[in-house]
């Protein structure tokens, strides 16, 4: 009978040694890797968890302000409609 991990136990990479170990370990990475990315791609960002950047009315109208397409009375104006 042997001891120490040799023999027929195959403890490590079934049979193949470091190598086998070596690649088990990449095997089993590359799965839960590919299982985060599928998981992960189910359930898109949104607004509430910060990854995700929300267009919302305010920010539109501040864009197109900082861009020049409409003065600062009528940013004024749109503003307070979008406000109420």
């Amino acid at each position: 009978m042997m001891w120490g991990g040799y023999g027929y136990g195959m403890p490590w990479g079934f049979g193949f040694g470091w190598i086998g170990f070596l690649f088990m370990i990449l095997f089993w990475g590359t799965l839960i890797f590919l299982a985060i990315r599928v998981i992960g791609g189910l359930f898109p960002p949104t607004a509430a968890s910060g990854r995700g950047k929300s267009q919302t009315a305010r920010n539109i109208l501040d864009e197109r302000y900082a861009r020049g397409e409409i003065t600062q009375d009528e940013h004024r104006r749109m503003l307070k409609d979008i406000q109420q």
